[in-house]
């Protein structure tokens, strides 16, 4: 309650929305603890909506928002003549904190421009469809084993801002991340299977009224 009367007073608040692409890869292993040979990533895209604030002057600021990602994987297996593909959007709520290490100052504006910055972020998401295809044959993974439980995300990465004017910033930012099961183990047996990811995205900042982030005089 402390924490969250303090972001609700602070002068610094801002809403973001950002597009990436994000790349994915499966680390599956079956039963036996073998890794499924053949198996590559996919790209899809990722969007978040969040709320930043800042908790201490200047340099560190927590950020919570909406995220909807798409991750997949895809693969063959000669031997049997299979061709196989997966196809899967989640929806998660993601919390993170944003440590600005160092600043570049816009000498023609007068003022900060370039802010850079190490990420921390981590998130719940849930299966809201997905699909998962074996030659011409289409499933539905809703409900199926593997993906009918939520998945933890931890994420860490570096971006930049850049002030366009006093209430507006534009953002680049690389996260690289790796997904946990919630509840343990997501199978019975041995079985594992976890995304990891590679997400670059762009993103606009609205900075709120009384929010002076550009000249950092919060």
């Amino acid at each position: 309650m402390v924490l969250l009367s303090f972001i609700t007073a602070a002068s610094g608040q801002q809403l973001s929305l950002s597009y990436g692409r994000m790349f994915t890869s499966f680390d599956y292993q079956d039963s036996q603890g073998n890794a499924l040979d053949g198996l590559s990533g996919t790209t899809g895209n990722s969007i978040m909506v969040a709320y930043q604030a800042p908790i201490a002057k200047n340099k560190w600021f927590i950020n919570t928002g909406i995220c909807l990602n798409e991750y997949g994987a895809k693969g063959s297996d000669p031997a049997v003549d299979n061709y196989y593909e997966w196809d899967t959007n989640y929806v998660g709520i993601n919390v993170g904190v944003d440590y600005e290490f160092f600043t570049q100052k816009n000498f023609f504006a007068n003022q900060d421009g370039f802010y850079f910055y190490l990420k921390g972020a981590m998130s719940t998401e849930f299966l809201i469809d997905g699909t998962q295809r074996i030659n011409n044959q289409l499933y539905d993974l809703s409900g199926k084993e593997q993906f009918d439980k939520p998945v933890f995300f931890l994420r860490g990465g570096v971006g930049a801002n850049y002030c366009v004017s006093q209430r507006l910033v534009v953002s680049l930012q690389y996260l690289g991340g790796k997904s946990f099961p919630v509840f343990g183990k997501s199978s019975a047996d041995n079985e594992k299977l976890q995304y990891v990811s590679h997400t670059i995205s762009f993103g606009l900042v609205l900075n709120l009224p009384k929010c002076k982030y550009c000249d950092r005089t919060f």
